[in-house]
């Protein structure tokens, strides 16, 4: 993690998703993305800087080490998809949005 980090920031996230199958891979997957879109595609953050998505937080957790991925997606329709699910270390899948996401595992309890 990066040393600008504070204490508050280590235990603070802006989004929380349970779960580390597919649905839950999935999701963390897009809003990723949709926090950091100039990595996919290519567009540019404001110069105004009323929007800082790069400095929202995910936090993945999973009972397991390690988290199930979707592989060789195929579109067959327009409503049908084919793929294969990997399973990967959650620590090398997060390495791509290294101060985005955090693969935290664990069994939730409790939410308040």
């Amino acid at each position: 993690m990066s040393s600008a980090f504070t204490a508050r920031d280590l235990n603070h996230f802006d989004y929380v998703i349970i779960g580390g199958g597919i649905a839950g891979v999935v999701c963390a997957e897009t809003l990723c993305e949709l926090l950091n879109p100039s990595r996919f595609s290519g567009a540019l953050q404001s110069s105004s800087g009323h929007l800082n998505y790069a400095s929202k937080r995910v936090a993945l957790i999973s009972a397991s080490q390690t988290v199930k991925t979707t592989i060789n997606l195929r579109r067959i329709s327009n409503m049908i998809e084919t793929f294969d699910i990997e399973e990967k270390s959650g620590s090398s899948w997060s390495e791509t949005w290294p101060d985005t996401l955090t693969v935290i595992c664990d069994t939730m309890i409790k939410l308040e």
